[in-house]
C-alpha cells in the first residue's frame, strides 16, 4: 500500500513540480536529457527477454536498429513472431527516414540494415524452459554480448499462483527465472570482448516489506513484485563483485512508469480499466522512452566504475525519497537505489539461496 500511496502523491504533487523545474533547468542548459541510444552494435549478439511487447520490444528494436543480432525471447512464439515482423518493418525505413514508433531518438540509423531478429521460446516461469532455451542458444550462437533481463509480471490475477517448480508466479518469473538464465549464460558472456547484463528493476524496490531472504524461500510479507525488483538489484550488485575482473558489466535499470503490457491486468479490469488507461496516457512514458535506460545500459561506454542503477527521470541529487516514481522523461540518469547497509552480505546470501533453489528445482 505504501507504493500505491507514493504513486498517488507523486502524480498530484511531485509530477507537476518536476515538470516545471526540469523545463526551467533545461531552458537554462543546466539539466537536459542524459545519454544516447546511438551505438555501433554490428557483430554483437543480444538476448532480450519478454521482447514481444512493451519495453522489451522497443529495446530489441533499438538494438537491432544499431546493427545487433537480437534474440526475441518470448513465452509465446506467435507473439514473438508478430513483434519480429513489426520491428523488421520499422528497420526497413529507419535507416533512411529516422525513428519509427518503437525507437525514441529522432535520427537515422545507419547500421539498421545489419540488424537481425530471431524468435526463440522462453517461459521464465518454468526452469526447464529456461534450460532448454539456454542450451539451444549456446548451440546456435557462438557469442553473447548483451543480456537484457526484461520480462516481468505485475499482478493481473497471478499474485497467488505458482510456477511449475512451485515458486510464487511473480517472484519466479521476474527474479528466479532470470537468475537461472544468467547463470546458464554467464560463461558465454565472459567470453565476449565487452559484455553487458541489464537487469530490469523498478521504483517499487523502495517499498519492500520484511526480509528479502525470507521472500526468497517463499515467505512474503509484502508484494512479491516489489521483492522481485529489489532482488534484481541485489543480483546486479553481486554480479558486479563476482565479475569485477572480467569484461562483463552488470547494470540495473528502472524503465519508469510505462504504459506497457505489464499493466494488462489493470487494463482489462471491467471497473477501472478505462480510467487506468486514460491516466497512463497522461503521466506514463511510452515504451520507447521506457526502453531508453536499458539501451543506454546495454550499449554506452561508462566511466569506471559504471553506474549501478539508471532511471529515466530527473531526480534531485539531495533526494532520499523515491522521486523516480514519475516525472518528465530525462534520458538515463544514475542514482543510488535503496539498499540496506549490509547489502554485500544480503546479496551473497540471496545468491546462494537462489543457486540452491534452482539446482533443486530445475
Amino acid at each position: 500500500m505504501a507504493g500505491v500511496a507514493w504513486m498517488i502523491a507523486g502524480v498530484f504533487a511531485w509530477y507537476p513540480f518536476a515538470v516545471t523545474v526540469f523545463a526551467v533547468l533545461s531552458s537554462l542548459g543546466i539539466s537536459t536529457k542524459v545519454g544516447t541510444t546511438e551505438s555501433d552494435c554490428r557483430g554483437l549478439v543480444a538476448i532480450v527477454t519478454g521482447s514481444n511487447t512493451g519495453v522489451g520490444k522497443s529495446t530489441a528494436a533499438a538494438l537491432a536498429a544499431n546493427g545487433a543480432t537480437v534474440i526475441i525471447a518470448s513465452r509465446s512464439l506467435e507473439r514473438g513472431m508478430e513483434a519480429k515482423v513489426h520491428i523488421e518493418n520499422e528497420l526497413s525505413t529507419c535507416s533512411t527516414t529516422g525513428k519509427g514508433s518503437l525507437m525514441y531518438d529522432e535520427r537515422k540509423y545507419p547500421f539498421a540494415e545489419h540488424g537481425s531478429l530471431h524468435v526463440r521460446q522462453l517461459d521464465l516461469s518454468d526452469l526447464q524452459s529456461v534450460e532448454a532455451f539456454a542450451k539451444g542458444f549456446l548451440l546456435e550462437f557462438q557469442r553473447l554480448d548483451i543480456l537484457v533481463n526484461n520480462a516481468g509480471l505485475n499482478g493481473g490475477g497471478v499474485r497467488e499462483s505458482a510456477t511449475k517448480q512451485g515458486f510464487n508466479m511473480i517472484w519466479g518469473t521476474n527474479y528466479i527465472g532470470h537468475f537461472h538464465l544468467t547463470q546458464l549464460l554467464l560463461e558465454r558472456l565472459k567470453a565476449a570482448p565487452a559484455a553487458r547484463i541489464v537487469n530490469l528493476a523498478s521504483v517499487m524496490h523502495h517499498f519492500t516489506e520484511g526480509d528479502i531472504l525470507q521472500s526468497a524461500v517463499g515467505n512474503f510479507k509484502g508484494s512479491p513484485y516489489s521483492d522481485s525488483k529489489l532482488a534484481m538489484i541485489h543480483l546486479t550488485s553481486e554480479l558486479r563483485r563476482q565479475l569485477a575482473d572480467t569484461n562483463v558489466t552488470a547494470i540495473a535499470v528502472n524503465p519508469g512508469f510505462v504504459r506497457s503490457d505489464i499493466w494488462r491486468g489493470l487494463n482489462a479490469n471491467p471497473t477501472w480499466g478505462a480510467l487506468w488507461q486514460a491516466f497512463t496516457q497522461i503521466v506514463a512514458l511510452t515504451p520507447a522512452e521506457g526502453a531508453y535506460t536499458s539501451v543506454v545500459a546495454a550499449t554506452q561506454p561508462f566511466a569506471d566504475p559504471p553506474p549501478l542503477y539508471l532511471v529515466p527521470y530527473w531526480v534531485p541529487s539531495w533526494a532520499w525519497l523515491p522521486f523516480e516514481v514519475v516525472g518528465p522523461f530525462a534520458g538515463a540518469r544514475a542514482i543510488k537505489p535503496r539498499l540496506p547497509p549490509d547489502e554485500p552480505t544480503i546479496s551473497r546470501k540471496l545468491w546462494d539461496i537462489s543457486l540452491s533453489l534452482c539446482s533443486r528445482s530445475a
